[in-house]
Parts: C-alpha cells; structure tokens; sequence
C-alpha cells in the first residue's frame, strides 16, 4: 500500500512539472503587440494586448492570457480566459512590468502552448537638469519584436495636449531641449514596429515636474541702429521672469562675448561702439550661469558711399551665416527717395544731379535690412568734393563775360560747381612786395558775382600791371575748409 502511495505522489509531481515546463518555455508567436493605454472612465491605465489567429480555428475554444511573474525565471500565472476562435484583443487593467504571453485553448484537455513573450517600451530614467533646461530620457526596447525592425517616438503631454519630442528613434534613449519651467509633464514612449504601420506599443507614463525660477517666455530685439560706428539696440524682455541676470552679448564670429550685464529686466535699450561687423543678442542668464532664454541674433551692417563717374556707389556687408535679411535703401537728403525696397541686392548706384542746384553738398542714405521680426538700419553720409578754378589773370578795365562762368574779366574770384548757398570764402591779394591790395569776403547767402575782386585799390583806382599773389580760403557747409593760393596777372589790352 505505502508503495502505491509513493508511485500516485510521483506521478502527479512529473505532471506538474510538465506544465510548469509547458508554461515557462513559450512557443509561437501569434502575438502582435502589447500595450499601455489609458482607462477612458477614470484614466487608469490598462494593459492592451492584440494577437492573431492560428491558421487552423476549428479546435480552438478561446485563449488564456498569462502574465509574468518572476520573468527571470521563465514563469507565468494565467489572469483570464477569453472564449471565441475569433478572438484577437484583450484589455485588462492595470500593467505587469514584465510582460504578457497568451496560449490557444483548445479544452481542458490541451490547452495550448505559450506564445512568445511582449513587454511595451518602458521609461527607465527621466532626469531634469534644472540649469540647463533639459531632460535626458532612456527606456527598455520593446520585447517580442526583432531590434532591427522597432522604431521609437517620444511623447510629452502637458495641460492635456500631446507633442512629439522625437519621432523614428533607433536608439533607447533622448536628450529633450528647452523643456518648460515649473511644469507636470507625462512622458512615454511609442515603439511602432517597420513592417505593421498598425502595430504601435505605448509605454506607461513617467511623470517629471521641472521646478526653477521662471524663465522669461520671450526676449525680443526689435531694432538696431547704426550710426557713425555706434550701435543702439532697442529690445524687451518677458517682465514675468523671475531671473535677474541679464546679458548684452556681441559675436564677430560664432562665439557671442558679453558687452554689458544688468539686472533690470525693465532695460529697453543699449549703445555700444562698433567699428567693425559684429552679431548682437540680448541673453537671460539662471543660477548657474548657463543661458536660459536668448533673443534672435541682429546684425549691424555698413554702408560705404564713394563717388565715381558721377555717381554714388553704394555698397553694404552680406549678412553673416545667411541670415534672412531683405534690404530697402533711402536717400535722406538731398532730394528724399526711396531707391531700394525689400531686394537682396547689397549695392545700388545713385547718380549725382547738377550740384549747381543742390543747396547741400551732404548726401546721406539709411539702409534698413529687416527681417521678420525684427529691423536693423544703417546710415552714412558722404560730402561731395566741389572743383575750385581761379582765374590766372584780369583786365581791370575789360568787361567782356565770360559765359561759362558768368564773370567779366574785370571780376577776379573763385569758380565752383557747387550752389553759392554751399559754401563761403575769403579772398585777399598781395602784392609783390607784400603789402595787401584788397580783401573779399562772400557769405553763404551772397551772390559770388559780387564779391569779386576788380584789380583796383580801394580808392577805386586801378592797380599797375604785375604779378599779384591770392591767398583764397573756403568754407564748405558742415565745417570742411579748403585753401588755395597762387598768381594772377593784371593786363591791360
């Protein structure tokens, strides 16, 4: 009797070894997928799993769904049957981090092998770095599917709205940039398999909230002026942020340097000297001095008048690293007109008019490259050069008129290209012993075909014949000066 006793006992050991073995060594894979999705009623999370069905239905009854507890084991405990061949899903709430596997039940009498076994993508480390605003992300591959055909895309939700971080991934892991400050944010991650557009597996949720003073939400740099080697920016900083360590920042390369901290977000404007073609930007700095939020970049540019063949040639910097600038160039005096609008063209050419009828000798240009948001203006002015001629002689008793320059030849003084109204001069003649023979002065608003010397002293009489010497100083309007000097003959014929 103790003998039969003992052959019952082994025999029901080698059956539940058998189905511990059947149970821990999975065969097939009709699974398709596994995923986390979200409890529409309370938004739990539930565990989805799809399958397809064998080739061969007619002696299924249904299909028992396993999950794993002690994977490193190999070992499952069925959850729950469902009942129908044509049976393909299964939702069930909750989530088992190790992963699910289903059988085909046949009956009681065979119920089927374990298919092979799925875990979703899992969110293993989600790290916030506070100073420099991002979040470094790594996860589990998906199990079940080959590597080589899982593609990853990354997901933040926040406030209820769903943005994608990242998309077709190979690797297990993602650095997210610029996160949001003081923020709950619900990450996952979606593995979607190459060769079944349909087959997506969603992980769980791994929630972060990013806690740091509150970045400025813009910082804008509107405007730049340059003027005679000098730079005013006009910008506005976000007044909601909490920092207070700002920086004027300047580049004549790729690396900005700073040119002026300050601590008042409320600061509008800045001037710096430029002699050169340099990038600004306007930067907020955290507590660990890394940038925390910066402007768009503006550029100064400069913008060289010279004349030739009577015309101004205007020619101005490219933009640095091509930045998309559109160009619109003004004549601001004399004669304003708008030469350029909104053209890629970095040079024009401005013919002179008759500076007989120009009451200016400055001519000046503003140059606006703008782009869409943002303007940067540029302006230069260049003096026209005018021609002196002198006459080299006088006849103090001729009157005939020279056309060309409206003077008789009893008339001794300069001749310009210019308007009378543009300049002024002194004219004084010495004789040949030195003694001074006269002394003609033309304001700016006199007619210079009056303020002529006619080869008499200043009782009226005419000088003798002989080389007399001038000493002529001109006054051009905005201050520039010029002298000359020379002979002049007086004859009679």
């Amino acid at each position: 009797m103790y003998r039969l006793y003992v052959i019952l006992f082994l025999f029901l050991i080698c059956n539940v070894l058998q189905v511990r073995a059947q149970n821990c060594q999975p065969e097939g894979n009709l699974i398709r997928l596994v995923s986390v999705r979200t409890n529409p009623v309370d938004g739990s999370e539930q565990t989805y799993i799809s399958w397809n069905t064998p080739a061969d239905i007619s002696s299924v009854v249904g299909y028992i769904i396993y999950k794993y507890v002690g994977v490193s084991r190999g070992c499952t405990a069925p959850i729950d049957t469902v009942y129908g061949p044509a049976i393909t899903n299964y939702t069930c709430n909750g989530f088992n981090p190790e992963g699910y596997t289903i059988a085909v039940y046949h009956g009681a009498t065979s119920p089927g092998t374990l298919q092979q076994h799925h875990v979703p993508p899992i969110i293993h480390t989600a790290s916030y770095d506070s100073c420099n605003y991002t979040v470094s992300l790594s996860w589990s591959p998906y199990i079940g599917w080959d590597e080589a055909d899982i593609l990853y895309h990354v997901y933040a939700v926040t406030g209820g709205q769903t943005q994608q971080l990242a998309g077709y991934l190979t690797d297990t892991s993602f650095l997210w940039q610029d996160v949001p400050d003081n923020t709950a944010i619900d990450l996952y991650i979606q593995a979607v398999h190459k060769n079944d557009a349909s087959a997506e597996s969603k992980s769980p949720y791994r929630r972060i909230t990013t806690v740091t003073l509150q970045r400025p939400a813009f910082i804008d740099l509107s405007r730049l002026d340059y003027v005679g080697d000098e730079v005013r920016l006009n910008f506005h900083i976000d007044p909601g942020t909490a920092l207070t360590q700002f920086e004027i920042q300047r580049a004549a390369d790729a690396d900005f340097e700073t040119r002026h901290s300050f601590p008042d977000k409320t600061l509008a404007t800045y001037t710096d000297n430029a002699a050169g073609i340099f990038r600004y930007r306007v930067a907020a700095k955290n507590d660990c001095n890394q940038t925390a939020r910066a402007s768009d970049t503006l550029q100064n540019f400069i913008l060289g008048v010279t004349l030739q063949n009577s015309a101004w040639q205007l020619q101005w910097s490219r933009p640095v690293y091509a930045e998309p600038y559109v160009f619109s160039l003004q004549r601001l005096v004399p004669n304003p007109a708008v030469l350029l609008a909104n053209a890629a063209d970095v040079s024009f050419t401005d013919p002179v008019s008759s500076m007989q009828n120009q009451q200016s000798l400055e001519y000046c240009y503003r140059l606006e490259a703008s782009t869409p948001r943002s303007l940067s203006v540029s302006e230069a002015c260049a003096f026209y050069e005018p021609r002196i001629a002198m006459p080299d002689a006088i006849d103090p008793l001729s009157m005939v008129v020279n056309p060309q320059t409206g003077r008789a030849r009893n008339q001794f003084g300069p001749v310009l290209n210019v308007h009378p109204a543009t300049y002024a001069y002194q004219l004084k003649i010495i004789n040949r012993n030195g003694a001074k023979i006269a002394d003609v002065a033309k304001g700016f608003n006199d007619n210079p075909l009056e303020k002529s010397w006619n080869g008499r002293f200043a009782n009226g009489v005419a000088v003798p014949e002989e080389v007399y010497t001038y000493y002529l100083e001109v006054q051009f309007e905005g201050g520039r000066s010029e002298s000359l000097t020379g002979p002049v003959m007086v004859m009679y014929e």
